[in-house]
């Protein structure tokens, strides 16, 4: 209890200073301040709570599931070939950086994959502190990918001279209490059955995986019923508690880590230097063969944070906003709908090829 009344209390301070994504570092600060304290004031360590991360995991995958469902791919069929080109480059070369950072800095491959592969920070961490892995590592590497990309596009949005163009917004249907509380409720049974289900078949980060396929289900479901019921909105609170739950269990994970060698630390910068010349490269071959706009391939290949690239073509290049979300939509598909073949097949390479800390590694 002392964890998650820290974790919200951290999570409303952060959300101020750098928005929603504040409540998963607020949760990461609270597990690691909490689990470092209960340490040095028994003397020994805490055992992490299994309870949050599965809960914690379930709703962030709900989330990510539902809002898969909102995005209307049919209008935008005719670019669908450009989001599979971008989706590849993105994984071809991620794969292909992982095992430059894994063999030059001697990490273990699956942690290197976390650590560098474009899929969203809570996912990655969230991954690592489940097989045992470097979770400051990995932490430290999609944060900095996260935040280099959060500058420097903007940054270079207004070097360009980028005129914003802002609009109305559509009024939106409101929806009364007890019929958005009974949603929500089917929404969380939907995504327990789903975590339950994939836990039998034992695949990888269940809960997650599981809650996903069930979101995307429920909320495909729910446009083909009428106004009243399809004008759903998955309510922030879900997406925060899972931001939060989550995040007290990455940063359990974190106090339990020995200090991540400065070396392999200054190796980020190499991965993210690389990780934005593919970014650059992708967008430029698709320059050469649609109409976009350069903002538009920058914004539509950059790599992540997705919501961010989002909210910048809103502001700035509204006429290809379906562009930027698609794309961005079928790469975190493609990302997280495959991480279980990722991570079976770079444990498989881990037994094969073991590198790094063994303790870490195996």
């Amino acid at each position: 209890m002392v964890e998650l009344l820290t974790a919200v209390a951290f999570g409303a301070i952060l959300q101020l200073a750098v928005g929603r994504i504040g409540w998963l570092f607020g949760g990461m600060m609270a597990g690691l301040v909490v689990f470092i304290g209960h340490k040095r004031i028994y003397s020994q360590a805490a055992n992490p709570s299994r309870f949050n991360r599965t809960i914690g995991q379930m709703l962030v995958g709900l989330a990510i599931g539902y809002s898969m469902s909102e995005s209307d791919l049919g209008q935008l069929a005719g670019e669908f070939p450009i989001y599979i080109f971008l989706t590849l480059f993105a994984i071809g070369s991620g794969i292909l950086i992982a095992f430059m950072y894994a063999r030059r800095y001697n990490i273990n491959l699956l942690t290197s994959l976390l650590a560098t592969m474009p899929g969203g920070v809570s996912i990655m961490a969230t991954v690592a502190a489940e097989y045992d892995k470097d979770v400051m590592l990995v932490s430290t590497l999609q944060l900095a990918r996260i935040l280099s990309v959060v500058v420097v596009i903007p940054l270079w949005v207004n070097m360009t001279a980028f005129q914003e163009n802002l609009s109305g917004l559509e009024p939106e249907i409101v929806m009364e209490l007890g019929r958005v509380i009974l949603l929500v409720f089917v929404a969380i049974v939907c995504a327990a059955v789903g975590s339950f289900l994939a836990q039998l078949c034992r695949i990888p980060v269940a809960p997650m995986f599981g809650s996903m396929i069930s979101g995307l289900v429920f909320g495909s479901v729910l446009t083909q019923l009428p106004a009243q019921w399809a004008a759903f909105t998955l309510p922030a609170l879900v997406i925060v508690s899972g931001q939060v739950l989550m995040g007290t269990s990455i940063g359990e994970s974190m106090s339990k880590q020995p200090a991540t060698d400065w070396r392999v630390l200054f190796g980020a910068l190499q991965v993210i230097a690389l990780t934005l010349v593919a970014g650059v490269l992708s967008a430029a071959l698709i320059k050469l063969f649609t109409s976009w706009s350069w903002l538009t391939c920058i914004l539509a290949t950059a790599p992540g944070g997705a919501s961010e690239m989002v909210i910048i073509s809103l502001i700035f290049d509204q006429n290809n906003v379906g562009s930027v979300t698609s794309s961005h939509l079928v790469r975190l598909m493609a990302i997280n709908g495959l991480l279980p073949l990722w991570i079976l097949l770079f444990r498989h390479l881990d037994r094969r090829f073991p590198m790094g800390d063994p303790g870490i590694a195996q």
